[in-house]
């Protein structure tokens, strides 16, 4: 390729049209909710103050939980997840049952803490709220 047919534009570019191209950023309501759950807990049942539209999701203990109002089994040594909720909900649900198939572990490890983390925003601006020590 030739100089002359090269040709690069230097002029500065408005920062408004440059992040233009770019996914619109959620709105951010700014409730959420932290929910501990113990493995010697037989269920979770709590009214949240809001309409939940997320949930992060820190598993370090070698349980599977199955999360009622998505009808989503959270798996073992899941940590720093964030999911969508497909329906918001207003209740956090939930029971240590493996899926079909699966077994739960007789004796919990040394983790014995879910820590689900519920907000009113679409997607919680950091992976995890905390881990359970």
């Amino acid at each position: 390729m030739s100089p002359e047919e090269y040709s690069y534009d230097a002029s500065p570019v408005d920062l408004a049209e440059a992040l233009s191209t770019m996914r619109p950023i959620p709105t951010r309501r700014g409730q959420s909710r932290p929910v501990f759950v113990q493995t010697t807990d037989s269920a979770l049942n709590k009214i949240l103050p809001f309409m939940a539209l997320s949930v992060g999701i820190d598993n370090p203990t070698n349980q599977w939980f199955f999360l009622m109002s998505e009808g989503r089994w959270i798996p073992p040594f899941l940590v720093g997840a964030r999911w969508k909720l497909l329906t918001g909900t207003t209740q956090a649900q939930g029971s240590w049952t493996p899926p079909p198939g699966g077994a739960n572990s007789a004796t919990a490890s040394f983790a014995t803490q879910l820590t689900l983390a519920y907000s009113s925003d679409d997607l919680l601006e950091v992976a995890g709220l905390r881990l359970a020590a």
